[in-house]
């Protein structure tokens, strides 16, 4: 089994699909509407790599939290899994049964995909979790973007005043999901199976809110997110 589980972080299904439809990704198959385990990182990657993707009609391809249960057992196969992790939330979060490299500094995608081809170069079988973060506010997939002008708009948009946040949100999210789209594709030839998904989604508007912090109201977007399966 050679299997990879590439996590776009923070993004939403709408501005997936709106990317998606513009693209050639749309030969690689259905892009399910599914719905994370929560609205915020650690309670939803957690939860994926317990053995849980996110629901959709499409199904648990996974033997339920196979990593708690016997160490590096999956479907009662020993298959050695990594979690290559840039957020700095779920530093040292994977269950034990993962061999953990974390990458946390900006731009960190392409280091990230590299370490991935390493592993699928050395390995016959393997379960690979990529957590990549360009997609997360401040939208860092491009060295040239500014960063802490975006949070100072954001910041101020969720305080009440009115401003381009939103509409600012969603440009960057959707250049990022392009910029993450471009670095994985050739990963696909490596794997059996490629799972593309999010740990949750971004309020970019509703509720006068931009982003996903845990005290922000519940919207129904927070929990929408992509899953496409490209066999």
């Amino acid at each position: 089994m050679r299997d990879l589980l590439i996590i776009f972080d923070s993004v939403r299904y709408d501005n997936f699909m709106a990317v998606y439809a513009a693209t050639k990704w749309r030969k690689y198959g259905k892009v399910y509407k599914a719905y994370s385990h929560g609205t915020w990182t650690r309670p939803s990657v957690v939860s994926m790599l317990s053995g849980y993707l996110p629901q959709s009609e499409y199904g648990q391809p996974y033997k339920p939290s196979w990593n708690m249960l016997s160490p590096q057992v999956f479907h009662d196969r020993e298959i050695p899994s990594w979690f290559l992790n840039s957020n700095a939330w779920m530093s040292k979060m994977a269950p034990s049964d993962y061999i953990e490299y974390s990458f946390l500094e900006g731009h960190s995608a392409p280091r990230i995909i590299e370490r991935a081809k390493e592993i699928t170069e050395m390995y016959h079988n393997f379960f690979i979790v990529m957590l990549l973060t360009e997609t997360h506010i401040p939208y860092n997939y491009d060295p040239s973007v500014d960063g802490d002008h975006l949070n100072k708009v954001f910041k101020s948009y969720n305080n009440g005043e009115d401003n381009d946040a939103p509409w600012l949100a969603r440009k960057y999210q959707k250049r990022g999901i392009i910029h993450l789209m471009n670095l994985v594709e050739p990963l696909f030839d490596l794997a059996d199976r490629v799972f593309i998904t999010s740990d949750h989604g971004d309020l970019m508007g509703e509720h006068h809110k931009v982003g996903h912090d845990p005290t922000f109201p519940f919207h129904k977007v927070l929990l929408e997110v992509p899953l496409m399966v490209i066999e």
